[in-house]
């Protein structure tokens, strides 16, 4: 029998490389906004960046060589140090309770909590016993 393995795509590569341009020029002109001083002192001493005040601008070309320096894939191993899988490129997608949790919905009383530790605690008991999730 032969497995089928569907597969989904929701943007062009056209749509992808209009998106990766506005983000150059977001990155270039608006900039991002660094709070830590350590940070801003590495950053104003690289060429291509500019620092005013708490906005780090990048110049395109920054953003390419990073993103061209950047592995296409990276290891993942276990607390004993056995490797488990790859993430990246060409590799399934991964799942995980992540680190984007600002907001946990009490399944109980439906009520929305700010993310604590105790509930990041829960949340990755949880995803070590769902098959679903890796990470």
């Amino acid at each position: 029998m032969q497995q089928i393995k569907p597969h989904i795509r929701f943007l062009s590569s056209e749509n992808i490389n209009d998106i990766h341009q506005a983000s150059l020029k977001i990155l270039n002109q608006t900039g991002v906004r660094i709070y830590s001083k350590k940070i801003k002192r590495i950053l104003e001493k690289k060429p291509g960046i500019v620092v005013e005040n708490d906005i780090i601008k990048f110049q395109p070309e920054v953003v390419e060589e990073a993103i061209e320096s950047t592995p296409s894939k990276i290891g993942i191993y276990d607390r004993t140090g056995e490797f488990r899988f790859n993430i990246g490129a060409g590799y399934d997608t991964r799942f995980g309770i992540g680190v984007t949790n600002l907001w946990y919905e009490d399944p109980k009383s439906g009520e929305f909590l700010k993310f604590s530790r105790e509930l990041i605690a829960q949340s990755t008991l949880l995803g070590h016993n769902l098959d679903g999730y890796d990470i």
